[in-house]
């Protein structure tokens, strides 16, 4: 069997689910439910699903789907609900609308504009994709590629939350091996560090640990 995960907004109830021997794992009386629709056992599922209100009270649900191909490709998609406290709650065909992974809900600049982070891992690049409509269309309006400096170059880092201060310095909090390790981490360093590829700025501190559970791993 595979994973699943759901959450509740408002009235509905919104299962993310991965495939478990071609059928959608659901989660107790779920209304909606997302998932691929390939049988079998391959790396293919929706995941990382976002819930976000728009300022007309409309539902969305941003998710990214493994498409299962060899090149292990990802891609966004959004649903939407015009009415989410409706006795039955009506959504709208999931829509394609990147490829590459979000893990954020849209950002409403005083323009009306939207704006969606989207990276692209397989091509090393981070996006930011916008709308001028409310979000019926999106198109990409700039992009950066990452930096050939990594302050953890380690695998199975993951998740990273990060803030610049008044200062200029920049703190990041990330996952290491959150499965095994189960280590939250800290990496304090300036635009000069990354610049240079390497820490050259003083207050530079990488890998400082900041917790590590001890319970019992699942």
């Amino acid at each position: 069997m595979s994973y699943a995960s759901a959450v509740w907004v408002r009235t509905v109830r919104v299962a993310v689910a991965a495939i478990a021997v071609g059928a959608i794992v659901l989660v107790g009386s779920a209304r909606l439910a997302v998932g691929p629709k390939r049988p079998g056992r391959l790396r293919s599922g929706a995941l990382v699903g976002n819930l976000w209100t728009d300022p007309k009270g409309r539902l969305w649900l941003f998710f990214d789907q493994q498409l299962g191909d060899p090149q292990g490709r990802i891609t966004d998609w959004w649903m939407r609900c015009d009415d989410p406290d409706a006795a039955a709650p009506a959504w709208t065909e999931p829509v394609l609308f990147a490829e590459g992974c979000t893990l954020n809900k849209p950002t409403v600049l005083a323009s009306g504009d939207w704006l969606l982070p989207v990276s692209d891992w397989h091509a090393q690049t981070a996006r930011v994709y916008a709308s001028t409509d409310e979000g019926a269309s999106w198109s990409e309006r700039g992009s950066v590629r990452f930096p050939d400096w990594e302050f953890d170059e380690r695998a199975a880092v993951s998740y990273p939350d990060g803030c610049e201060g008044p200062d200029g310095l920049i703190h990041i909090l990330y996952d290491w091996n959150r499965h095994t390790d189960a280590e939250i981490l800290l990496a304090t360093f300036r635009e000069a560090d990354v610049l240079a590829g390497k820490a050259v700025s003083p207050n530079t501190t990488l890998r400082r640990l900041v917790n590590k559970a001890t319970g019992p791993k699942p």
